[in-house]
Formats: C-alpha cells, structure tokens, sequence
C-alpha cells in the first residue's frame, strides 16, 4: 500500500518540522496525519 511517490512527498515535510513542537502540538500531529492520508488518496494508481 506504500507508495513511494508519497513518502518522498511525505518525508521532507516531516523533516521540516521540529520533532518537539509536534511533540508538543497533538493539533500540528493530528494535521499532518490527515495531510498524510489525503495524501494518500489522492495518489492512487
């Protein structure tokens, strides 16, 4: 189910972000997960 096109889009942006400050915004984690399955859906083959 792993699409690599995804996780080289999902990747940079995780990065990006500061480990703490999601650590400490479940609201920032919470956005990155339904980012991430937008994601997801958007890029079936």
């Amino acid at each position: 189910m792993n699409n690599p096109a995804v996780v080289l889009l999902i990747v940079p942006l995780v990065m990006t972000l500061p480990a703490p400050a999601v650590r400490h915004r479940p609201l920032a984690a919470a956005r990155l997960l339904r980012v991430r399955r937008s994601l997801r859906s958007e890029i079936r083959p």
